[in-house]
């Protein structure tokens, strides 16, 4: 009984999920929006399903969150990288450094970190 209800509630779930994908367009259309369906994602995620999710990116964070640190860590690479001679100049201040390592670096690796499991 208790699956029988629980896969009608799904169907229900897919039907109204269609539903509201059909109507969004037309919605931000009114508002001088509209959707980039080259950007668009779709994922199914389920207990047996593949690993493609992983992939997905959210408000610019991948909803694996050990992916997500892993590409975190290398874009917070790359930023040190980019501002390595200035970071290694002995005429700018400590102060500066500093001030351009948290604006560059540690802004990227340390964005919605607070989100992270402990």
């Amino acid at each position: 009984m208790i699956e029988w209800v629980y896969k009608q509630y799904c169907l229900y779930l897919n039907i109204y999920i269609e539903q509201i994908k059909a109507e969004i367009p037309s919605i931000l259309e009114r508002r001088n929006l509209m959707i980039n369906e080259t950007k668009t994602e779709e994922f199914k995620i389920s207990k047996r399903g593949d690993k493609m999710w992983q992939k997905c990116k959210y408000l610019g964070t991948l909803l694996d969150t050990n992916e997500d640190l892993k590409r975190r860590q290398r874009l917070a690479n790359d930023a040190m990288y980019d501002i390595r001679y200035n970071i290694r100049d002995r005429k700018i201040i400590l102060e500066i450094k500093l001030r351009a390592f948290n604006a560059y670096v540690a802004s990227i690796f340390l964005n919605n970190s607070e989100s992270l499991d402990s």
